[in-house]
């Protein structure tokens, strides 16, 4: 029966190739302070054997928790990388869809800007387009409408150079023509318009002062300035909102033939309008 002992004195240990008890355990541990014994030691008393069958049982129950939850850590990552696969999956989805709503969206944008009137579908597309790229746009559309008022400028004062006798006189008659034609007319030009029409009284009475002598005036309805006259009274009877002025600078306009014979008649008698 194995005993415990609780003090034992040690002198020496010496090992031996064949001990006298190949079965003997002996456990030293030692103290972290001595015993409290009383004079003489103490009897040895019987101690108790751990139970190997429940150790046994405790660790194979241990060793069965270990697999099973080595078991369920296994099982875990292989759902961990389905999943990460399933994701996989899924954000693949998720970016088709979205492409296709993208491109939806295109053809609405497209039938809604086919639906609207013209204005309002650049309106749109100005707002549509980035800040910068919408500035380029717009500052171009002011140097194409710059051009364009060049353009037909230039084109009014060509056609007025075939009736003023100058090009300064060409360029205000251009100006004039013009501003007749976009409907900007302006108290000057109503001035000038009067001022043409003065012009023209004169060279009727010259011309018919020069029939009176003989000169050869011409009849009355071959002369240009009547001529002239009767289209701005047609044009007046027709637009009773027109001024005189105005009938008359509309004449002008419309028969351009009449008022460059009146302008080369009138040269060959009065000096150049003013």
């Amino acid at each position: 029966m194995p005993a415990l002992l609780k003090s034992l004195t040690i002198d020496e240990i010496s090992l031996v190739d064949e001990p006298a008890n190949d079965e003997a355990r002996v456990v030293i541990i030692k103290a972290r302070r001595p015993f409290d014994l009383a004079p003489g030691g103490a009897k040895p008393q019987e101690t108790t054997m751990p139970d190997m069958d429940a150790i046994e049982a405790a660790l194979a129950e241990a060793e069965q928790t270990i697999t099973a939850l080595t078991k369920a850590r296994d099982e875990a990552e292989e759902e961990r990388d389905d999943a990460k696969a399933r994701i996989a999956e899924i954000e693949e989805e998720i970016a088709a869809l979205q492409a296709e709503l993208e491109e939806a969206k295109g053809e609405v944008e497209k039938a809604r800007r086919a639906a609207l009137a013209p204005e309002e579908a650049e309106e749109a597309f100005l707002k549509s387009l980035p800040e910068p790229a919408r500035r380029r746009l717009v500052e171009a559309e002011a140097e194409l409408a710059k051009a364009r008022a060049r353009e037909e400028e230039q084109a009014a004062i060509a056609k007025a150079r075939a009736f003023a006798p100058g090009e300064e006189e060409a360029r205000r008659l251009g100006g004039l023509l013009l501003r007749i034609e976009k409907g900007r007319t302006t108290p000057e030009d109503a001035a000038a318009v009067e001022q043409i029409l003065k012009s023209a009284r004169a060279i009727d009475a010259r011309s018919l002062f020069f029939k009176a002598l003989g000169s050869g005036g011409g009849q009355a309805e071959d002369d240009p300035e009547r001529a002239l006259q009767a289209k701005a009274d047609e044009i007046a009877k027709a637009r009773p909102d027109l001024s005189r002025a105005a009938a008359y600078a509309e004449a002008v306009q419309q028969n351009p033939d009449l008022y460059g014979a009146y302008v080369a008649k009138r040269r060959a008698t009065i000096p150049a309008i003013v």
